[in-house]
């Protein structure tokens, strides 16, 4: 059974907040980023301009001109080091990454945009969460080039239980030991 949902929108002051309560200067309880899939708990206040609803992991409310019906393409840049790395999220509500850097970067920005809880290993915290055992279904990844920064960061991501992906597109061309060991000064 599908979910009723919208998302958020971009706000009249760019910004958007599930609050406390039907009212624009109750608490600001979660903000909110333009494109996030926001679950409607209940339309019953519609009539007044609100939303009863879950986004980010938040309940409250969400007014609706500050949601919108359909998603647009979304393409994060994330700062993976030396260069970007790009997590998009396509109208059909699929996600895909091209490259993810050296480091843990990629992998820190898609734990904190899905409130995944995940340690500096990539595993889910031991202590429970609303969000734990969530796991995060990417459609593809594109490695763009075997240079150790725009690959090395999908190591954490493929060895992590809490991402998943359908596909990985490279351009065939491999690393050779001899030249990673010059990269990262490992014989």
């Amino acid at each position: 059974m599908a979910r009723d949902h919208v998302y958020a929108g971009t706000g009249a002051a760019g910004k958007v907040f599930v609050r406390e309560n039907p009212d624009p200067k109750s608490k600001k309880l979660q903000q909110l980023i333009w494109g996030d899939w926001v679950e409607v708990l209940s339309r019953d206040r519609e009539a007044d301009g609100w939303l009863e609803v879950k986004g980010r992991g938040e309940r409250g409310w969400l007014h609706v001109d500050d949601s919108q019906a359909e998603r647009l393409l979304e393409i994060n840049f994330v700062d993976v080091g030396q260069g970007d790395g790009a997590f998009l999220v396509t109208p059909d509500d699929e996600f895909a990454l091209v490259d993810a850097g050296a480091g843990s970067n990629m992998r820190r920005f898609l734990s904190w945009r899905f409130n995944l809880k995940l340690d500096r290993k990539g595993e889910q915290e031991s202590e429970p969460h609303e969000t734990s055992g969530r796991k995060l279904a990417l459609a593809f990844a594109v490695i763009s080039h075997s240079d150790l920064d725009h690959y090395e960061g999908f190591r954490g991501l493929f060895s992590s239980p809490a991402f998943t992906f359908d596909a990985v597109y490279h351009n065939t061309l491999v690393e050779r030991p001899a030249a990673r060991a010059r990269q990262t000064g490992r014989a």
